[in-house]
């Protein structure tokens, strides 16, 4: 095993002990995975593969070579230990290549299927594993204390991982957005461990994938973090309303601008084209205070209309959303500032709100309530039996979010269970709570 700066070697561990492997991966610690008792780890431990593809051993012993690379890369970074005055300093885009190394193939235990003989499968665990790293995230002690940007960049590693199977079908989109989520460079270090942590037939034909890969985030220009594509060859982002820089860029992403020139033509449309009006959206668990807050926080703040599709939670849920869906075209027309109060968890129920603000020519702001799922479970207690959530329901929604991305969003508000409130930028994405909140907290921004 590839020992980590100062990590004191094997003994770290006293026979017999249980081993936390997350809490060893963000010390840059060995993993011991032979003796982790968290089911979505040891699960990891016997699930087959084929061996041609990994003669290794299971999936346990490919992730531990994959995360031991991973490190060497982690060590290596630009932004890699910076001494202080107490010693090394590990930053949290170290910590999110070391915890997407070891959990990468977190979904195979769920997916793998024998296909004959020896012969194994995982198709779909690169979207499995990102659930259970949703979920890993959400409960995990350590994980809650982290950064939410490292959160958002394990998730997108984890999700990509595979992406070196299919190069050449890596879209605009994708690849432009996930700058926005995670380091290129830690994408490009985990597909490097993820080739080299097996004992395979295929070694240099997975390597030329990997390197084609690489070609491809450089040809559609989202090899550099927070890539705006095109968009950054046409003005300064200063220069133009952040509306309709977001329009155009969501434009960009979904693939309807080829070149500088419908780039530029669509940014000038869309600084003509507007209304005045805005949409705020919540993200968050049911019961985290999504509705609280856009009563008594955002309502007074904007004087704009609240739409809520509360009371739908069981049977009639679909059509209070259709109902609130139907209300945001005549306020919008109108010129008003409306706040769409749902869980907005998935990129699709997204949508809905981002192409109304397009259509509409609207400012759009996204709120991400950050709270544990214990809370979200505790709070369901509280609710009258016709409201309440059944706790599994809520467990599987945790582990459904997808991150919001700049074309879903020209602000992004994170509000903590204390209701206090902080901007989620390029630079407080990597902060701890409290850092964040004192040195980036919100003014508003939904006000306009």
């Amino acid at each position: 095993m590839i020992a980590a700066p100062g990590n004191g070697g094997g003994d770290r561990y006293p026979e017999g002990k249980n081993v936390d492997a997350i809490e060893a991966a963000l010390c840059g610690d060995p993993v011991d995975l032979a003796r982790e008792t968290r089911p979505e780890l040891a699960a990891l431990r016997g699930c087959p593969q084929t061996e041609r593809f990994h003669a290794e051993g299971d999936v346990a012993e490919h992730s531990r070579r994959v995360y031991d690379l991973a490190c060497e890369h982690a060590d290596r970074l630009s932004d890699a230990l910076e001494p202080d005055e107490t010693g090394p300093v590990i930053t949290p885009q170290q910590q999110a290549l070391r915890l997407a190394g070891l959990l990468h193939d977190l979904g195979k235990p769920a997916t793998t299927k024998e296909n004959g003989p020896g012969q194994w499968s995982a198709h779909g665990h690169d979207l499995e594993g990102a659930r259970l790293v949703s979920g890993l995230f959400a409960t995990h002690p350590a994980l809650l204390r982290l950064p939410l940007g490292l959160y958002a960049s394990v998730h997108a590693l984890v999700r990509a991982h595979m992406w070196t199977y299919a190069g050449e079908r890596i879209s605009a989109g994708a690849a432009l957005r996930l700058s926005h989520v995670s380091h290129p460079r830690l994408l490009t270090a985990l597909w490097d461990s993820d080739s080299r942590g097996r004992i395979c037939d295929d070694v240099a034909e997975v390597a030329d994938r990997v390197a084609f890969a690489g070609l491809v985030l450089e040809e559609l220009d989202a090899a550099r973090p927070d890539s705006h594509g095109l968009l950054d060859d046409v003005t300064a982002r200063n220069s133009v309303s952040p509306r309709a820089w977001r329009e155009t860029f969501r434009a960009l992403v979904e693939g309807g601008l080829r070149d500088v020139g419908a780039v530029g033509a669509r940014l000038a449309a869309a600084e003509r084209h507007g209304t005045g009006g805005s949409i705020t959206y919540t993200i968050g668990l049911p019961g985290v205070g999504k509705s609280t807050w856009a009563r008594e926080v955002w309502a007074p703040a904007t004087g704009g209309t609240v739409l809520s599709g509360a009371g739908g939670r069981r049977r009639d849920r679909r059509a209070a959303a259709a109902a609130v869906l139907q209300q945001i075209p005549e306020q919008l027309a109108a010129g008003q500032d409306i706040c769409v109060d749902a869980t907005h968890l998935l990129r699709e129920t997204r949508d809905v709100i981002t192409t109304y603000a397009g259509r509409y020519g609207a400012d759009l702001h996204a709120v991400y309530f950050h709270a544990p799922l214990s809370l979200a479970l505790k709070r369901q207690t509280t609710r009258a039996g016709a409201d309440a959530v059944p706790s599994a329901t809520i467990q599987a929604m945790a582990r459904k979010l997808r991150w919001p991305t700049p074309d879903e969003y020209q602000t992004l508000s994170i509000v903590e269970p204390t209701g206090k409130a902080w901007a989620y930028t390029a630079e407080s994405r990597w902060l701890s709570d409290p850092v964040a909140l004192a040195a980036h907290p919100v003014r508003a921004a939904w006000s306009g």
